[in-house]
């Protein structure tokens, strides 16, 4: 059985088409479909392919446009909007059966010294990562509470939940789901990789949080739970093979759309911000 973190490396190695486009992997799941983190992380390694090496990503914005297909390949199209002397930006198009499916806009910068950033205060940890649960026993407490494969099947990354409906100490005191994640082995320095990790993951439950005070999961019978768009913003590189820590929480929810946000902590410095958009139906 092939190792889930390559496994996730298969799907990041994105193949070069004659038309300077790229095709990527599909999950491999037929049940859910197509996982937006899996689009956001292979439209990030395309554009990172259409720069020159020293620039470094700080910003990607994503609309999922129609549902994918978790078995075909997914063709990526890279468009250039601009290249500054510092700044440069490129627009991801992917899509399946030469249909639109999903749309991204990435920026990037030549690092450059700066003003010192004003960060929150670090979270207060309940325990290290390595003293918390994994997801793998807490889904053995609660049972495959989002079908047996999703539940239950191989992850790329280790995880430990420190804050979840279906963690031992419940969610978070602002409903949130927190955790730490890292890859299962190191990995290279490519900053392309350590970022569509850090994509791929960002996109794993944050969406989630706007159904904890409800008493679901989007598991629940009737329950409908889509991501409409997605934004991050790098505001300093980290490694998805060292400990990252997630804190996850719903802001406001209205006309079944729901905004939640993110903060990706390592070594106490705040090193990535996500918001994301999602449709909520029961």
């Amino acid at each position: 059985m092939n190792d889930p973190i390559n496994e996730l490396l298969d799907v990041l190695d994105l193949k070069e088409r004659d038309d300077k486009g790229f095709v990527g992997l599909g999950s491999g799941h037929s049940g859910y479909g197509l996982f937006g983190g899996h689009q956001i992380s292979q439209a990030i390694v395309a554009a990172y392919r259409s720069v020159d090496p020293e620039r470094r990503l700080h910003s990607v914005h994503a609309l999922f446009l129609r549902g994918g297909d978790g078995i075909e390949e997914i063709d990526y199209d890279v468009e250039t909007i601009r290249d500054g002397r510092t700044f440069c930006q490129r627009r991801v198009t992917g899509s399946q059966n030469a249909r639109n499916i999903f749309d991204l806009t990435a920026s990037f910068h030549t690092p450059e010294p700066g003003p010192g950033a004003i960060s929150p205060s670090p979270p207060r940890y309940l325990e290290k990562p390595e003293n918390l649960p994994t997801f793998e026993e807490c889904m053995k407490e609660v049972g495959p509470i989002f079908g047996e494969e999703w539940s239950e099947g191989p992850r790329p990354v280790e995880y430990r939940i420190e804050h979840a409906p279906w963690a031992p100490t419940g969610p978070s005191e602002t409903g949130g789901i927190n955790f730490w994640f890292r890859a299962r082995r190191p990995l290279s320095d490519e900053p392309e990789v350590h970022a569509a990790i850090l994509a791929y993951m960002s996109d794993d439950c944050v969406a989630d949080t706007l159904l904890v005070p409800y008493g679901r999961t989007w598991g629940t019978e009737g329950t409908m739970l889509v991501s409409l768009d997605h934004a991050m913003w790098f505001h300093a590189e980290a490694r998805a093979d060292e400990w990252v820590y997630v804190q996850q929480w719903p802001v406001e929810a209205s006309g079944a759309r729901g905004l939640a946000e993110a903060r990706m902590w390592q070594n106490d410095r705040l090193v990535v911000s996500v918001a994301q958009e999602a449709l909520t139906r029961f």
